[in-house]
Order: structure tokens, then sequence, then C-alpha cells
């Protein structure tokens, strides 16, 4: 008796911790959603500058945010979107991928490019900013430093942003193709039905 008691309430807490993080993961995603990205200045590998605004009216956009050094979850995440966007949805649309990091150098950026073979893809755009505290801010990305591993922590992060600059879908953590189409659908203003999950506001 008192171990199934014991094993029911277990369950009950892990249930109801587990539902908790994804209540936390749905409301995160929800930020910023219907507004403008902050429209940071921005110097890209091809040795050009432009704004975020300039880039997003040629071609709906996929930003992530990453840095150089990073030994946990920014190169897993570039592999993962470069293998994943081949088999996405054939919409128009550009990559662009911005250093959080003050310290790296638009040379850690092209030497990120090259890494990953995407330094002739047009498609893709490396890049540093010197904005990017009030980048951050529009998007709700709050990387912290790590003193001791000498390491920012931070999520993987997806933002989805279409051709007048208005964030239309945030992704957080690693995701699949179906998570990638439904990004890649909102930037290009396709209609889709979403419905919000239960939370404790609703």
């Amino acid at each position: 008796m008192f171990k199934s008691s014991f094993l029911s309430l277990l369950v009950f807490i892990l249930f109801s911790s587990y539902l908790q993080s994804q209540d936390n993961s749905d409301w995160r995603e929800e930020q910023n959603i219907y507004e403008k990205i902050y429209n940071a200045h921005l110097q890209l590998a091809d040795g050009s500058n432009t704004t975020i605004r300039q880039l997003s009216s040629k071609s709906p956009l996929i930003v992530t945010l990453i840095f150089t050094r990073c030994t946990g979850v920014c190169y897993p995440l570039l592999l993962r979107l470069n293998e994943e966007l081949k088999n996405a949805d054939s919409e128009k649309f550009d990559v662009l991928v911005i250093s959080f990091d003050p310290r790296d150098s638009i040379k850690d950026m092209i030497n990120l490019s090259n890494r990953f073979g995407l330094e002739n893809n047009k498609d893709w755009n490396f890049a540093v900013t010197d904005s990017i505290a009030l980048l951050n801010k529009s998007v709700s990305f709050n990387p912290v430093w790590n003193d001791s591993a000498q390491q920012f922590n931070h999520d993987a992060y997806l933002i989805g942003v279409n051709n007048q600059s208005y964030i239309t879908k945030k992704l957080i953590g690693m995701r699949d193709t179906k998570s990638l189409n439904a990004l890649i659908r909102s930037i290009n203003s396709e209609y889709s039905v979403t419905y919000r999950l239960p939370s404790k506001n609703n």
C-alpha cells in the first residue's frame, strides 16, 4: 500500500515538473512574437555592412545567436540546422548567424563559415554587431557568463523574421524538421492554425 502510494506521488511530482517545464518553454517561445526585431547594424563575413531590416526586406530570415568559442550547443545547433534545412520547405529565406560575444571578430565568423563549408553559400550570412545587448533584449535572449567555465550558458535559439522585420516565431532548443517548417511558413506569411498550450494564464 505504502509502496503504491509512494510511486503514485513520485509519478505525480515528475509529471507536474514536466508540465511546468513545458509551460515555461512555451511561454518563452511566445515572448516578442509580432514585435519588430531590433534593427542592429551588422558587419558581414563578406566584408559588407548592412542592417537586419535591410537583409529581411530582401528575404525573410532565420536568425540564430551563437559564439565561436562555444564548447556546448552552438556547433551542434549549426550542424543540425544546416542538415535540417536540406529537408525543409522550399520557400525563400536566408539564415543569419550573429555572434553575441563581443570578443568575436569578423575573422572569427569567417573561420566559422569556412568550418561548415558555407563561405560561398549566398543563403547564409555570418555577422557581428556592436548592438548585441539591444538585439538580445528585442528577442528575449539572455546568455549568462559562467566565469569558472569561461563560457556562456545559453539556449539554442532560432528566431523567424519576416520581410517587414517582425518576429513571427521562435524555437528554443534543438528542433526537428517539422518545427523548422512551421517557422519557415510563418516568415513567409503562410497561414497556419495554431493553439496555445494550456498554462496558468489560459
